[in-house]
């Protein structure tokens, strides 16, 4: 994914009246580490709305992460790791209850495309929901669409600086 200030993604969906745009903003110090923040812009069924994630990319691996107070602060995730192969598995999100000692995953990502520099993860959560997320080498997310096959799809990107 070309993490980089100004770059930009437009998505859509016919089928829902959604637009979206993803712009990278800046460049933030969360505990120690570099964080792309990315400001998502979007409309859904003529409501505007915006919100703000964050991302980094160490070596393969594609991480997010949000602040969270049940969680005692930020907690960091990996999203996607783009060495996989079809259908290696790994967990995205897991947690530690105070007192215990074992990790709890509750969501995990399988690969299941690979081909034509495309990757393809779905993300699975313990309760049985879950959705794809497709990206392209030197492009970034292509598409992402719930299990029940909603979603949106890259319309068109401006990468105004690589990384």
């Amino acid at each position: 994914m070309p993490l980089a200030i100004g770059n930009k993604w437009y998505f859509g969906s016919s089928l829902d009246s959604i637009a979206l745009v993803k712009e990278v903003v800046s460049l933030d110090r969360i505990e120690g580490k570099a964080y792309f923040r990315t400001k998502v812009s979007y409309e859904l069924k003529g409501n505007p709305g915006e919100v703000f994630e964050y991302y980094r990319l160490n070596n393969d691996t594609l991480f997010t992460c949000h602040y969270n107070e049940t969680f005692g602060g930020y907690k960091h995730w990996p999203i996607a790791i783009f060495s996989l192969d079809v259908g290696d598995l790994f967990p995205t999100f897991q947690y530690k209850a105070l007192n215990e000692t074992k990790w709890t995953t509750i969501r995990s990502a399988k690969v299941t495309q690979k081909e034509n520099e495309i990757i393809e993860f779905l993300e699975t959560m313990s309760w049985e929901s879950g959705s794809y997320t497709a990206y392209k080498k030197g492009v970034g997310i292509i598409e992402m669409r719930s299990l029940k096959g909603r979603g949106i799809n890259l319309v068109d990107y401006e990468l105004k600086h690589l990384e």
